[in-house]
């Protein structure tokens, strides 16, 4: 199984040849800043799962394994109307 990186301002992630995502996963806001880190297994969430406000602290923090999630470690609400 061969995998391509795809690399654009928004992503930053790994395909294989079926066109599933594999691996780690970073997206990012027009800002630059970043948005989420993930990991994929088949096209689903598998593992550590971050996601960020756009100044950069710290959204959500949880784990998934086969795309189910396995529990929430870290919620933070903002305003997100800001």
């Amino acid at each position: 199984m061969g995998l391509t990186h795809i690399k654009t301002k928004e992503h930053d992630y790994y395909e294989d040849d079926q066109g599933r995502r594999q691996g780690e996963f970073k997206w990012y806001y027009a800002n630059g800043q970043l948005w989420l880190h993930c990991w994929y297994k088949d096209d689903e969430y598998h593992g550590e799962y971050k996601s960020y406000h756009k100044d950069g602290s710290l959204w959500e923090h949880t784990y998934f394994e086969d795309g189910k999630e396995k529990g929430l470690k870290y919620l933070k609400i903002k305003n997100l109307l800001n």
